[in-house]
């Protein structure tokens, strides 16, 4: 899985020469979708509450929907390892997330991971040929971030009454709709 999730990126770059970010967002989410049926079906699992729908759907649209697009139409732009290297900052944008809106506490050390990956980033980031068409790419890339650390705070709040694997899939699902 670790090799499969590392070699998408360089896949990914390939695949948006020949075809529209979100026609390939599209196709992608249409398999994971496919073979989540497969697995959620043949464990037998149960649907959400329907009050529950809205905001499954939300963790849908930001942690595949938006995702996809935000990387696929940033690695147009932006070579592969870079834009691993920006999208790798999701653990440390949901650090910050939970110690902002979930009330979470980092001590000295966990701050100053933040602030050296933060930098890490920034030298990444800047160390591009520059250009209006790179801060574009890398605006998209770090957008797809965001959007990936709002679909894991979103999710805490379901993890504690639905299984992962009953999230993930409905999250899919709706991120694919």
């Amino acid at each position: 899985m670790l090799v499969g999730w590392a070699w998408a990126w360089v896949g990914i770059r390939s695949a948006v020469r020949f075809f529209p970010p979100g026609a390939l967002a599209l196709a992608r989410m249409m398999v994971a979708s496919v073979v989540m049926l497969v697995i959620w079906a043949v464990r037998g699992r149960r649907l959400p509450a329907p009050r529950e729908w809205p905001g499954v759907a939300l963790t849908g649209a930001l942690g595949f929907a938006t995702y996809g697009l935000c990387i696929n139409a940033g690695e147009k732009i932006i070579p592969a390892g870079t834009a691993s290297m920006i999208v790798a900052c999701i653990p440390v944008l949901t650090t910050l997330g939970a110690v902002l809106c979930l009330g979470e506490r980092l001590t000295y050390r966990g701050w100053a991971g933040v602030v050296t990956a933060f930098g890490g980033m920034l030298i990444i980031g800047t160390g591009q040929a520059g250009g209006r068409a790179e801060l574009i790419g890398l605006l998209l890339l770090f957008g797809g971030a965001l959007s990936a650390t709002g679909y894991n705070l979103l999710s805490k709040r379901y993890l504690s009454r639905y299984s992962a694997l009953d999230l993930t899939t409905w999250a899919i699902w709706t991120g694919t709709l």
